[in-house]
């Protein structure tokens, strides 16, 4: 999907956050360092949802950026239509175009609505609440002599279709929108693979220097979410997570955990063992739970070693 938007000329881009923040590091002497740390997520949509499934007639459009989603109404009564764009899978994007129409009431009174069309067929129309937040934006697109368009997630079957647009509201448009209109280029046509040039040429000193360090530091994935900083590593043959709230101690504190868990452990297997007939079992269960514990501690205590680089060679 991106080779195809770059083959048209165009860029893709997306949203993302970026983070920083000054975090205590142990420093493995018995002393901590305060460490700048960046943190950058970005979002993205599944593949099949980047482009439109309809890119032949969008070259005039002007596609409203992004927003909440609200339901098309009286789709129902277009599924024929409808339902030459369904994929496969069931579910894809499609830009639809926002025109106004006029509905006449029984007792004469003319109200404004919002009718969609996909390739210039209609598939349904907004209700008169969700309509007023596009119609001014509608009358300002034919004034600049275009036409509005609105991404809309098609979802659908063999016996039912259904549209949710996804476009900013009036009052959320940003005047420089409003003044350019942008509009989608002219995708090249869909193939098995596209001529691009290099968008990044990596500095091979530098990605040396990069695969050396990931070697020694055997971090083996990532399971970040926005806001949060949790990291997976690689002790052993277990796999152990570390999060911020773990970060917070130093690797000795788990390791001492660890003993006080052995500690405990038979402690508590002494008293059970007086138990007549099922002592000796609830002792040797408590002192077993008391070993897991301090392999669990030891694992966090390596894991967090082997963040803070406090075994790394310098």
């Amino acid at each position: 999907m991106i080779h195809r938007i770059t083959a048209s000329g165009a860029t893709a881009v997306t949203q993302g956050n970026v983070f920083a923040y000054k975090r205590e590091k142990w420093a493995g002497n018995g002393s901590y360092k305060t460490e700048v740390e960046l943190n950058v997520r970005v979002g993205l949509p599944e593949p099949e949802m980047i482009l439109p499934l309809n890119t032949e007639s969008l070259s005039t459009v002007a596609v409203l950026p992004w927003g909440s989603a609200l339901q098309v109404t009286k789709e129902e009564d277009h599924f024929d239509h409808l339902f030459e764009y369904v994929p496969e899978g069931g579910e894809g994007m499609v830009v639809l175009t926002m025109h106004l129409h006029e509905n006449v009431l029984k007792n004469g009174t003319v109200k404004e609505l919002v009718e969609v069309r996909l390739d210039g067929e209609r598939v349904g129309q907004l209700t008169p609440t969700t309509s007023q937040h596009y119609l001014a934006t509608v009358r300002h697109a034919k004034d600049m002599e275009k036409e509005l368009g609105v991404w809309a997630k098609l979802k659908g079957s063999g016996v039912a279709a259904e549209l949710v647009i996804q476009g900013a509201r009036a009052v959320d448009l940003p005047d420089q929108w409003l003044r350019e209109m942008p509009t989608l280029p002219v995708f090249t046509a869909e193939a098995d693979s596209y001529e691009i040039p290099g968008a990044y040429i990596a500095d091979e000193k530098k990605s040396s220097k990069t695969k050396t360090k990931t070697q020694q530091k055997p971090r083996t994935a990532s399971t970040n979410n926005f806001g949060g900083n949790e990291t997976l590593y690689q002790v052993g043959k277990k796999q152990v997570t570390i999060s911020d709230k773990q970060r917070q101690h130093a690797p000795g504190v788990y390791r001492g955990a660890g003993v006080a868990f052995i500690v405990i452990a038979v402690i508590i297997g002494l008293a059970l063992a007086a138990i007549p007939g099922v002592g000796p079992i609830l002792s040797i269960g408590a002192i077993v739970l008391g070993v897991m514990g301090n392999l669990g501690q030891r694992r966090i205590a390596k894991a967090l070693e082997i963040e803070r680089g406090s075994r790394l060679p310098e």
